[in-house]
Parts: structure tokens; C-alpha cells; sequence
């Protein structure tokens, strides 16, 4: 008897930490850190982000007062802000259960979003969520979730196997939190109207103007979750933030407020319920009433845009993002980045299109921000990822392409560089570093290989993207001191700069070829167009493009033809002006934002703002340039509450009662979860984890321990007076069954790549209770003690998926593992009598080496790869002769599917299994109750192997079966990922199994088995 149940239940539950735990790939022992105290916050912060943590300090009690005002709301705690910069990655995240937020203070440059001051918008987003969810938490807050569980079993013949393996598998939560991603993240951009962190900025305008043209946008079912593309994901956030500012003009600002409080509420399982006590509609009421107002809004104001377009031909339009375009020296060519293939934007990928050969050659992988060919077109110059540093940090650095010898070659070493720029003269590079939230422009001499720092910011300035001018004396980019981005000339002679374009944001400013002018991207109007700047004049600025969605990315070649990105249709497509003209401004008072709100009329005559300004916490002219100087501390360990998943679960028949339990410190360097379940009969479930990542190895220690009633009738042969006879009584059994797991886990090179080593201590051991004649008689016994060592390798590349779809239907994907171990176990043969005149255990010793393989595929067939083909193989070999409790088991759900699980066995193990899926419905947007149907897949399989004992392997003796399974994805109160999956399979071989020594037949096959599962994610 095995631990597969607990080993079952801890993978069902694995699959929800994985929601909501940071997923830190290293543990960073190298950084020190330290933290800031203040009234209502604890700053954590490493070495080398001073300044972003002092005014994350800052700027967090700035907002406390007016955001828990707004909500009526305060935390039950300090909320604890974690700030990072050990990788190139920026991004946010609340995790409202730990009262904790995580900050990386590298500022976020994304093509979906306006510039922003990043701290102060990412501190308030973040910290909007910690306030917002709290006031509509229904349960305390360490209690997120109640657990429903079910663990059916497949029938067993054979009388010597308690349970047969798992064939029924449900782990369903009752939520604690129910909100819709769109309130969620509305609220959170919405933040509060007088701070103006965040704004109805023109990226955002951009997307809703077009997706409501254009007849694209999400309904109010679909903006209830996220898992979808990234322009999809982005209109969640995009049309939820618009939704919630109609929600304030309509109905006032404490509707927000009134709103989350109604949530708390029991038994509401979705956002309906609240809105109808509080605003008087049902969400699709609010959704309706919001679009018909869009419509009429966007369609006003635009009507003299779409009467006078000029967008240039799209000439590249696959994949939802199409940037950066820039022509080659000669005009023979242009590069460009991509992501198609893809479903998300940040993958994209470098290619060049050929003018002369109609051809185009995808010419990297994994290439970010601006390109800048070489003055000769013989080499071009790009942004990547590197390899991950010693101490595991993942840096951008600059590359080169050189097309002669078609190698790749590393400018910098762990620079943080990004945005790379060819001097006219072909000896230096320009690129932007980036440190503790600061970015500066510093140029590489290509010919010494020494560098030298172009600008001396530090507060938290933003630099994008500098050109150099043809003459090499100047350099035109764009810079961020706040909001927005200023479009400034930089002198190399007396290295100062000069401002060329302060009004709204001006970006992607390249030189023409003749050095006479700036091509850059403009909002002046409220939509970006291409604008031609002349150096001679500056005053004198010419609109070259008049576009619905948004032009942006400018490069234009000798003989004058402009290429640029243009959004529109979801998409961002490379289009080509052949000779461009100036033309006149046709947008007039397009501008369809002013601070914080969109004006509520359709009417221009009529531009009144949807609320208005409350200004009790008028926070908007801050000067974070002076950050006080707080004391800090050397940072000690600081654990969150004890947090609590109770659950029922129904086992074997009968009903468990317990819960799982898990806590970390703030930094995740030491964590422990746990959990226990018990039935009436006293079986009970107990385990722990404990990991330990202090170090660059995380340290871990597993217990795991079992205890099973059972029950039944058998014969007790009795000797007496020299009599031989039998007697069927009632045996009672207990099982104990324990193991122990230490050892050490890491990643080897990157995340994909793992090792990991493990001590595995076991012991099982019965007490047997039976009734002879009236007299009670009872004894225990172990019956298996083990003792193993086991190294474990395995690559997987799940994490760098290309489609949205990866978990019910994974493509272009390996797993791979790799194990050897050296087991040494006894083993119970019977008992003996000891020179004491008692019984005791006899055992045989087992000691063996074994090696397993595990071989995973996903291969995408068609339709890009929505159509997969899934080969599974499975071996693994016992290198000695065992006992037939250490053999290998093929049948069940993890291996032939058409036949039970213990129904073959050996010492080994070779099976494979290929699998077939499909999309049968790709996009379901049904919602019932507090379940959000999303997509179908379904499959064919078929699966072949065996367990043998035989030196060699005999194809002749491996069974076979073939079956159907269907796929649905599902979403459980707006933010639970719920998976289910239903497999049938037949046995095609029928065999017969021997038992006992031949006295008991089981025969096997020819017969269907079916398998079901509703969890956080699919087994397979």
C-alpha cells in the first residue's frame, strides 16, 4: 500500500499555491536586504535599491489615507511592500491575503500603456488592490478558501490491493473573494480621480476607441477573467478601468465603495447581486448601457478622422504585434519585430523583409525594444535576454548581427542595456541602462571597447530610445521626468540638452536621412500620429499621417519613404506611406481625456467631466526628488499569518473533515505547508513541507504520514492437541504508513533545467487485531523499512509558451526527467522467535539501484498549432531481482488507460502514449452561476506498454488500448482556474493474471474504463 493519496491531494492543491504564491525562479543569496518602518508599512529592499525603497515609503503613506477613506477599509496590519531589481523585469503584484506587495522598480515600458510615473502609479495600483479586496473579502483573511474533495477509485479484482488506483479526482474551492477582473483592475487604474497616478491616457483611449469601432469589444462575460492574448488580457484591464469611471460619473464615487461592501456578502457568487443593491442594474445592464454610450461617443468624434485618412498600406499584418520597423542603409530592406506565432506580445522575434527577393527570414528569436542597422547594412543591432548571471539574474544586454558570417555577437556583459543606436561613423553604440528605477544613456566605443556615461539622472528619470543625428553630433530622445514623454535634443559638443517637443507625449523620434528634420509619434490631438519636426525652424511641425487607431515608430529611408506601426483591428501592423505629404490637423478637439476621466458627452460642445474633483487629497504635485532620509534596518524574518484552507472530503467511502495550512516569511526564504484530514474511523491524512531558501539550493524536508482501517473475514489455521483445524473470524487491520523526504533542489543554467537530490526514509507497519473463541488477540509488526538516495534531472519549457491556450492544450513544448537511485529496504518474510522466547519480524533485504524516464513531446500540427501531438514515454528498470512490492505499475490513469493500475506489473516499465487534440469550441464565454465556461478540446489516444521481468523486451506481450478524452476550461469565481477532464479507454488485449501462487485468476482487458477530474490543471 502506497501514499498515493496524500501524493495525489498535495498535486490537486500544488495547482493552487501556484495561483497565488510568488514564483520566484532563485533565491538570491548573494543580496542583503533590509527594511524601512513606517506607521502603516514595512519597506523590505536589497542592496543597490536605496532610492526606490525611501520613496516607496514615502509616496505608500502619501496614499494611505485617501484610499482606505475612499474604501472605508483598513488593513488589519502593516502591509508589507517587497522591492526588487535583481532581473530586467517590471511589474507589480498584491498579494491581499499576506498583506504584502511586490514592486520591481525597473519602470514599465509597454506598447499597450501611456507613460506614467511609475512608482507612484504602481505603489497605488498595487496598494488599491490590498484596500479594495479587503473590503470585499468574505471571510477572515487567513481563510481564502473552503476545499470540496473527492477521491474515487478504480474497482480492484485482486483481494490483496486495499484501493485500487485513483480514477475519480475533484478539488473544487468555495471562494472567499468574489470579484470580476474587470472591477478588480478598474478599480485599481481608477485608483483615486485627485491623484492622477494613473490616467485615462491615450494608449488606453487607443484601444477602446478602435475595439468599439470596430465592433471587438469584450462583453461583460469575457471581462470577468483573464487567459487570453495579450491585447485581449490588456482590454480587461483597458475596459474595466473606462466601465468603473462610468460607474462614478453615473452614479457617484461612493458607488465604488458601496459596491465592494456588497460583495462581502455571503452568498453572492457573482458581481450581479452587488450591483443591483447599489447602483439599481444588473451587470449586463451596466455593460449595455456603457457600450451604447461608447458607440455613440467614439462615433461622434470621430466622423471627420474616418472622412480623411491617411494610414499608409499595411504590408504586415500577422501576429497581434508588428514593431519597431527600420529600413536597411541601401532602402532594399527593412527589419522589424514580431510575434507572430505567438499570442503574446512581449515574444516577439527579429526579421527582415527583402524588398529586391520578395522574401523574408526570421533572423532571431526573442529580440525587444528599437533595432539600428550599421551605416554599412552589413550587421544590425538589437536588444535580448541573456543567459542568466552566476548568481541567476536575467539581464537585457546589446547584440550584433553580422549578416556575412550569420553570427550573433555580445556587446555588453549584464549591463541592463536596451535600445541600441549605430553612430554614423560605425564605431559606437548608444543603448539605455537601467538602475534602481533610473535610466541614463551610455555609449560603447566599439573600437577600445570602453564605455562612457552620456547623462548623470538619479530620480527616477525615464529615457527612450536615442538616435543619433547623421552628422553625429546630436542625439534626439525622449525622457520622462514625471508623465508623458518629452521629446529633447542632447549636444555631444557641450552635453547639454535642449526641449523640442514639451505638449502631451511625444516618442519614437528618429532623424530623416538628410539630418533636416525629426520624424516622431505625437498625441497632441489625443491619437498618435507621425509628425515631421524641422531642426531649421522648430516651430514648424507637420502632420504626415491621420490614422483611427494610433501610428507610431517612424523610419524613413533616402529616397523618402516612411514605414511605421500602426495599430488598429488589435493589432499593431508595419504600413508603408511610399511619399509621405503634410497635411492638415483633422482631428480638431479629438482629445478624449483630461486627467482622470473621459468627458461624458458625445457632444463637444457639451465637455463635461464625469465627476467632480473631490480635492481633499489633492496629491498630484509631489517633488520626489527630495526623499527623506529614513533609517533602515538589516532585514530579519518576518512571517505572515498562519493561513487556513479547510476541507471535506470524501474518501474511500467515507467522509474526511480536515485543512490545509501554509505560511512563509515575507521574502519567501523559508515557508511550510501543511495539512490533515480525518474520517470518523479515526484514518487520517497528515503531511508537511517545509522549505528552507536561504541559500542558492533550496533546502526542503517532507513528512508525510497515513493511517487506514480495514476490516474483513479470513481463516485462521489453529493447531491444538495436535489438531489441525480452521476458523473464520473478523481480522481488524491498522496501517501506518510514513516517509520522510530531505534534500536539496536547484535550477542548473536557467529555470528549465533542474536538479534535485533526496534522502527518502519509509516505514510501514500494521496491527492486526482478531477474536479466537472469546479471547481478543492483537500484535503489531513492521512489515517494509526503506532507506533511499535519489538524483533527479529534469528540463521542461512550459514556462516560456507561446499560446494561451498551453494548459488544456499544450504545443512546441518537451519535459524531460531523469532519475538514478540506489534504494536499500527490508522487507517483511515472516517472523521469528527471539532468544527471549518472543516474535519478531524477519525481513529480506532488498538492495537495488533503479533509473526511470520520463519523455514528454507536445508537437503543434496545423491551425498554428492549435491542432497538437502529444508522445508520452515512460520506462524505468529495477536492476536487481525484487520482491514484487517494488515493482513497476502501467495501467490507470498515468499510464495504459485501458487497464487497471496495479493489473500489470514488473521490475520494469516501457510504455508509451500519443495523443491527439483538437479545439472544439476555442471560445465559449458562457457563464452559469459563478462558473465562466471558456474553451473545449477534445483528443484520441492511444497508449502501449508493459511491466515485465524478462532481460529483453518482448513487443508481443504489450497491451494496447485506444480512447476519446475531452478538455474544458473553465474559471470559478472569476479568478479560480477550474479544470476538468473526462477520459474512456479499451483495453484491446485481455490477459489473464495469476495470484497466490496460481489459485486466483484475474482476467484483464477487453472492457472500457473511464477516468474524471476537476482540478487546478490537467494531470497530462
Amino acid at each position: 500500500m502506497r501514499l498515493f493519496v496524500v501524493i495525489i491531494c498535495i498535486l490537486s492543491l500544488s495547482l493552487f499555491f501556484n495561483l497565488y504564491a510568488q514564483d520566484l525562479p532563485y533565491n538570491h543569496p548573494e543580496l542583503d536586504w533590509y527594511t524601512i518602518e513606517t506607521e502603516h508599512f514595512n519597506v523590505h529592499y536589497h542592496e543597490g535599491t536605496e532610492r526606490t525603497a525611501k520613496l516607496t515609503a514615502k509616496i505608500s503613506e502619501d496614499i494611505y489615507g485617501p484610499v482606505t477613506a475612499l474604501y472605508q477599509y483598513e488593513p488589519d496590519g502593516k502591509i508589507h511592500f517587497i522591492i526588487r531589481d535583481h532581473d530586467d523585469f517590471s511589474n507589480g503584484a498584491a498579494y491581499y491575503y499576506d498583506n504584502k506587495v511586490e514592486i520591481w522598480s525597473n519602470p514599465m515600458d509597454f506598447i499597450l500603456r501611456g507613460t506614467h510615473n511609475w512608482l507612484r502609479n504602481v505603489i497605488t495600483h498595487e496598494f488599491s488592490h490590498i484596500i479594495s479586496l479587503g473590503a470585499a473579502r468574505k471571510m477572515p483573511r487567513n481563510l481564502p478558501a473552503i476545499y470540496f474533495q473527492y477521491l474515487g477509485y478504480e474497482p480492484e479484482k485482486n483481494p490483496y490491493v486495499l484501493y485500487g488506483f485513483p480514477n475519480k479526482i475533484i478539488s473544487y474551492p468555495l471562494a472567499g473573494t468574489v470579484i470580476p477582473m474587470w472591477l478588480a483592475e478598474g478599480i485599481a487604474q481608477f485608483q483615486l480621480p485627485t491623484l492622477n497616478y494613473d490616467t485615462w491616457d491615450t494608449h488606453r483611449d487607443m484601444l477602446l476607441r478602435t475595439a468599439t469601432l470596430e465592433g471587438k469589444l469584450l462583453d461583460h462575460k469575457e471581462m470577468g477573467v483573464f487567459g487570453d492574448t495579450s491585447i485581449r488580457n490588456e482590454s480587461v484591464y483597458n475596459q474595466g478601468y473606462s466601465m468603473t469611471q462610468y460607474i462614478v460619473d453615473r452614479y457617484g464615487l461612493d458607488a465604488l465603495q458601496k459596491i465592494t461592501h456588497q460583495l462581502k456578502t455571503p452568498w453572492r457568487v457573482t458581481v450581479n447581486g452587488a450591483l443591483k443593491q447599489t447602483i439599481g442594474i444588473s451587470e449586463e445592464q451596466l455593460y449595455q448601457d456603457w457600450k451604447t454610450y461608447l458607440i455613440k461617443y467614439y462615433s461622434y468624434r470621430t466622423g471627420m478622422i474616418r472622412d480623411n485618412l491617411i494610414a499608409g498600406d499595411l504590408i504586415q499584418l500577422e501576429g497581434e504585434a508588428n514593431i519597431y520597423p527600420v529600413w536597411s542603409p541601401d532602402g532594399l530592406k527593412y527589419a522589424f519585430l514580431s510575434n507572430r506565432k505567438s499570442d503574446y506580445i512581449s515574444r516577439t522575434n527579429l526579421y527582415i523583409y527583402d524588398f529586391e527577393h520578395n522574401t523574408q527570414k526570421l533572423t532571431k528569436p526573442g529580440v525587444n525594444y528599437s533595432l539600428s542597422w550599421s551605416p554599412d547594412g552589413s550587421k544590425i543591432a538589437y536588444t535580448k535576454t541573456s543567459k542568466p548571471t552566476a548568481s541567476f539574474s536575467h539581464y537585457n544586454d546589446i547584440y550584433v548581427y553580422d549578416f556575412s558570417t550569420r553570427k550573433e555577437k555580445r556587446m555588453t556583459k549584464n549591463r541592463r542595456a536596451h535600445d541600441p543606436d549605430w553612430s554614423p561613423d560605425g564605431d559606437k553604440l548608444l543603448y539605455i541602462v537601467t538602475q534602481d528605477g533610473t535610466q541614463n544613456i551610455e555609449c560603447l566605443d566599439l573600437t577600445t571597447n570602453e564605455t562612457m556615461m552620456m547623462t548623470d539622472f538619479k530620480n527616477g528619470e525615464q529615457v527612450f530610445a536615442p538616435k543619433w543625428s547623421p552628422d553625429g553630433r546630436k542625439i534626439v530622445v525622449s525622457i520622462s521626468m514625471r508623465d508623458e514623454r518629452d521629446l529633447m535634443l542632447y549636444d555631444l559638443e557641450d552635453r547639454s540638452f535642449s526641449m523640442l517637443i514639451e505638449e502631451a507625449d511625444a516618442r519614437d523620434a528618429v532623424f530623416t536621412p538628410d539630418g533636416t528634420a525629426i520624424l516622431f509619434s505625437w498625441d497632441k490631438s489625443g491619437i498618435f500620429n507621425i509628425y515631421r519636426l524641422d531642426l531649421a525652424d522648430q516651430s514648424e511641425v507637420t502632420q504626415l499621417t491621420n490614422v483611427l487607431g494610433g501610428a507610431f515608430m517612424p523610419s524613413m529611408d533616402k529616397s523618402g519613404r516612411l514605414l511605421f506601426s500602426s495599430y488598429g483591428n488589435q493589432r499593431f501592423s508595419i504600413a508603408k506611406i511610399e511619399t509621405p505629404q503634410s497635411i492638415e490637423d483633422t482631428t480638431g478637439d479629438y482629445i478624449a481625456y483630461e486627467h482622470n476621466f473621459h468627458l461624458a458627452s458625445s457632444n463637444p460642445d457639451e465637455l463635461i467631466p464625469v465627476f467632480k474633483q473631490d480635492q481633499t487629497f489633492k496629491l498630484d504635485n509631489y517633488n520626489d526628488e527630495q526623499v527623506p532620509d529614513y533609517t533602515s534596518a538589516p532585514y530579519e524574518y518576518t512571517y505572515s499569518n498562519i493561513t487556513f484552507l479547510p476541507r471535506i472530503m470524501v474518501d474511500y467511502g467515507t467522509t474526511k473533515l480536515g485543512t490545509y495550512m501554509y505560511s512563509s516569511d515575507i521574502l519567501n526564504k523559508y515557508s511550510i505547508m501543511g495539512g490533515v484530514a480525518a474520517n470518523r474511523d479515526l484514518d487520517y491524512d497528515l503531511f508537511a513541507i517545509v522549505e528552507y531558501n536561504r541559500f542558492l539550493p533550496t533546502i526542503f524536508l517532507e513528512g508525510y504520514y497515513q493511517v487506514r482501517h480495514h476490516e474483513q473475514k479470513d481463516t485462521l489455521y489453529i493447531q491444538d492437541d495436535f489438531v489441525d483445524y480452521r476458523e473464520y473470524t473478523q481480522f481488524a487491520y491498522r496501517y501506518n504508513l510514513m516517509e520522510v523526504d530531505l534534500g536539496l533542489k536547484s535550477y542548473l543554467i536557467n529555470e528549465m533545467n533542474r536538479l534535485k537530490f533526496t534522502f527518502m526514509f519509509n516505514r510501514y507497519s500494521a496491527n492486526v487485531k482478531y477474536d479466537i473463541q472469546g479471547d481478543e488477540y492483537k500484535f503489531p509488526y513492521t512489515y517494509f523499512k526503506g532507506k533511499s538516495l535519489k538524483l533527479e534531472y529534469s528540463f521542461s519549457n512550459f514556462l516560456y509558451s507561446p499560446w494561451f491556450d498551453s494548459d488544456i492544450n499544450p504545443s512546441g513544448k518537451r519535459i524531460l526527467t531523469l532519475a538514478f537511485s540506489q534504494e536499500f529496504n527490508d522487507f517483511f518474510n515472516d517472523f521469528k522467535l527471539t532468544e527471549y522466547g518472543t516474535w519478531s519480524e524477519k525481513y529480506d533485504r532488498y538492495n537495488y539501484s533503479k533509473v526511470d524516464l520520463d519523455w514528454q513531446e507536445y508537437i503543434g500540427l496545423f491551425r498554428n498549432g492549435k491542432h497538437t501531438l502529444n508522445l508520452h514515454l515512460q520506462g524505468g528498470a529495477i536492476l536487481e531481482p525484487v520482491h514484487e512490492f517494488f515493482n513497476y505499475f502501467a495501467g490507470g490513469l498515468v499510464g495504459l488507460r485501458g487497464y487497471p493500475y496495479y493489473s500489470i506489473e514488473g521490475r520494469k516499465l516501457l510504455l508509451g502514449r500519443a495523443t491527439y487534440r483538437f479545439p472544439v469550441l476555442e471560445n465559449l464565454n458562457l457563464r452559469i452561476l459563478n462558473l465562466h465556461f471558456d474553451k473545449l478540446y477534445g483528443g484520441l489516444f492511444f497508449d502501449s506498454g508493459d511491466a515485465f521481468d524478462a532481460d529483453r523486451v518482448n513487443l508481443s506481450e504489450f497491451k494496447n488500448n485506444y480512447g476519446f478524452e475531452v478538455r474544458l476550461d473553465l474559471f470559478s469565481f472569476y479568478s479560480f482556474p477550474t479544470r476538468i477532464f473526462f477520459n474512456a479507454a479499451y483495453g484491446l488485449d485481455e490477459f489473464i493474471k495469476k495470484e497466490n501462487d496460481g489459485l486466483i485468476e484475474l482476467t484483464y482487458g477487453k472492457e472500457w474504463r473511464y477516468y474524471l477530474g476537476i482540478t487546478f490543471g490537467y494531470f497530462n
